[in-house]
């Protein structure tokens, strides 16, 4: 299947679990993935392990393009359209409070 796409949308999760049979299987086909994944070891092992690879295949493997990234990104842009000065850091926190299973409030 991956070597009949240019790219593959990845929302498998949760991706430590789940998400690097469709890495490898993308970057070995020559497919980009993009992934909505929010786990930080999970990307990082991807990029360490599929990422020289991806670049000699031509292609990207992206992720976090989902829930998990764009509260921190719109926080981000945000702040550059309303803060007058040099914007050098910022810091983004998430909390999480109890409920039912995958609800974040």
């Amino acid at each position: 299947m991956a070597s009949k796409t240019k790219v593959i949308i990845n929302a498998v999760g949760p991706y430590r679990l789940y998400g690097e049979p469709v890495v490898k299987a993308a970057v070995e086909n020559g497919a980009n993935h993009v992934d909505i994944s929010g786990e930080p070891a999970y990307l990082e092992k991807m990029q360490m392990i599929y990422g020289e690879k991806a670049k000699e295949k031509g292609v990207y493997i992206v992720g976090a393009c989902g829930w998990d990234s764009i509260p921190c990104d719109l926080g981000v842009n945000f702040l550059k359209e309303k803060f007058e000065g040099d914007l050098n850091h910022v810091e983004t926190f998430v909390q999480m409070v109890s409920g039912p299973a995958s609800v974040a409030h």
